[in-house]
């Protein structure tokens, strides 16, 4: 099983090309899916060998494993309260090696457990020949989650188009639960937002929202999907809002093109515009506003709108 998982880093893996190999793969996890559903106990064993590891056993594959369990109803919960808890302790951690001043300049180990990590030390430590100034603590670092999931979403197109609905549903899952509870309380303040230091939850949110964006920009089928995810967090004045909102303003740098034809859709809920707070409609303003500047019919959309709501007062 261990092996299986780690199957990414297999020696014969190198010999094929990306798309034969995301080929084979997809093969793969479609016999695991199938698999899954005549035996539900196969998902239960996965699960608790991911369990397990804590973040050893995460990679593309397993990860890729476990998006196309969360298709199953019976794993869906179970799948994301995984997923969601193992990306929160990946951001604790690294909070926690920014403030160890040793371990951020010696923050090269990468994808040991811990038992592995005190082997490694404790015999590096113990040997005479070794000198301790020297040593390379290569595995503090935890799994590089967003390439991971950068991975996943690049190797759709070659057969895993199954798993993309659960990409989407776990982007949107962690922003809504890690959001705080008052979203607006420091991003009114004069300080520049990224000047700030973010806590665990806050960058969970900003993957969930960088997941979104790399799904939107590749995956035509799900860009209406994550739009109407966008614009409901808006109207309803959802704590999660914010993060949204700032996802929306990073669809329209990165892919103002594939944005066009959705236009009519942000339209819609420009038009609530004068129910929303301030802070929720300035952000929302800003971020339109590179659209608005290349799309003329949108911006005489947006300035009929702004009159209407300014008159309305």
């Amino acid at each position: 099983m261990w092996i299986s998982l780690h199957s990414d880093n297999l020696r014969g893996a190198s010999r094929l090309g990306f798309s034969e190999l995301s080929a084979v793969q997809s093969t793969v996890i479609l016999h695991f899916s199938f698999a899954v559903k005549q035996d539900q106990e196969l998902g239960t064993e996965l699960l608790k060998h991911m369990k397990s590891g804590k973040l050893a056993f995460l990679s593309p594959f397993s990860l890729t494993c476990l998006l196309t369990m969360a298709r199953v109803h019976r794993f869906e919960d179970s799948v994301m309260d995984y997923l969601k808890s193992s990306i929160l302790t990946i951001f604790k951690d690294e909070d926690r090696a920014r403030k160890e001043t040793w371990v951020a300049r010696k923050s090269r180990l990468t994808n040991l457990s811990n038992p592995q990590l005190c082997r490694y030390m404790l015999t590096s430590l113990s040997s005479p020949h070794k000198h301790h100034g020297s040593l390379e603590y290569e595995g503090v670092s935890p799994p590089p989650i967003l390439s991971i999931f950068c991975a996943i979403i690049k190797k759709i197109p070659h057969g895993m188009d199954q798993i993309t609905q659960s990409i989407v549903q776990c982007g949107v899952y962690i922003m809504d639960s890690m959001a705080p509870t008052s979203p607006w309380k420091t991003s009114d303040k004069d300080v520049p937002r990224k000047a700030k230091l973010l806590k665990p939850t806050e960058y969970a949110c900003e993957l969930g929202a960088a997941i979104l964006a790399e799904a939107f920009k590749t995956q035509e089928s799900v860009r209406t999907e994550i739009l109407d995810h966008i614009m409901s967090r808006v109207v309803t004045k959802s704590v999660s809002t914010m993060y949204f909102l700032n996802l929306l303003e990073t669809i329209v740098k990165e892919s103002s093109e594939a944005l066009i034809e959705h236009l009519p859709r942000i339209k819609e809920s420009l038009d609530y515009l004068s129910f929303l707070s301030l802070p929720t409609a300035v952000r929302l303003m800003a971020a339109v506003k590179d659209v608005a500047a290349i799309n003329r019919p949108f911006r005489d959309s947006l300035l009929l709108i702004l009159r209407k709501a300014l008159f309305s007062k």
